[in-house]
């Protein structure tokens, strides 16, 4: 039934009224998980992140910050992360697409993910030295790194030493074994070099003893026959 004349701008107040009052969608909220590690597979506790300046969370002890980030299908919005002390990260930015996640898989976990690194300033550079010669340990053997004594080996031959480095930084260790008679090598060395993450290296130079050199035995002077003369009265 066609609308009288007369009642056409009412109908047409009633839907723009209707338009306006009816609810608007809500922003899509999506769940993000982030992982903070200090080495791949290795959790880093105390790493805090912002979202344009808003914290979101910071990392547990077992590296994960669970955050939820409001905004439309496809919007695209910086993650920030500030390293704990001691630490170091070479992008301390990243772009995040807020895209609804979809899978095929029943068992899996919705949710956005994205990990972060932060490296250690400080590595550990770990030493095990023998000093053995023919099966024999050599106790209180010095053991210089770089030239600088920094420790002594003991009753079974072994060394163990700790100490902080740099990444890709190298080490020349030497067993001073030059005070120790008839040893050789003497003062052998090896260049180690550490990389990216902390390390154990392990020195053990082949050490032989040479036998003390063969005495001749003396041979003692031959007596020569005493000659007698008779002298005849």
């Amino acid at each position: 039934m066609p609308l009288r004349p007369s009642t056409l701008p009412i109908a047409l107040f009633a839907f723009v009224l209707a338009a306006c009052s009816a609810p608007r969608a809500p922003t899509p909220r999506h769940a993000v998980t982030i992982t903070a590690e200090s080495d791949p597979g290795v959790p880093l506790e105390g790493v805090a992140f912002d979202v344009d300046g808003t914290p979101v969370g910071t990392s547990d002890n077992t590296g994960l910050v669970h955050t939820i980030l409001e905004g439309r299908e496809g919007t695209t919005v910086n993650i920030h992360h500030t390293c704990p002390e001691g630490h170091t990260s070479e992008r301390d930015t990243q772009a995040l697409a807020l895209i609804a996640f979809r899978s095929l898989d029943p068992d899996a976990h919705g949710g956005l993910r994205m990990s972060v690194r932060c490296t250690p300033e400080v590595r550990s550079a770990g030493f095990v030295v023998r000093a053995k010669a023919d099966e024999r340990p050599l106790a209180d053997v010095p053991v210089e790194v770089n030239g600088r004594e920094v420790g002594l080996t003991d009753a079974s031959g072994l060394a163990h030493i700790v100490l902080d480095a740099s990444a890709n930084e190298s080490f020349r260790v030497t067993l001073k074994t030059d005070g120790i008679e008839r040893l050789t090598p003497a003062n052998p060395t090896e260049t180690f070099t550490l990389g990216g993450g902390s390390n154990v290296f392990f020195f053990a130079p082949t050490l032989t003893i040479e036998a003390p050199p063969r005495r001749r035995p003396r041979r003692r002077p031959r007596r020569r026959p005493t000659i007698m003369r008779i002298t005849r009265i």
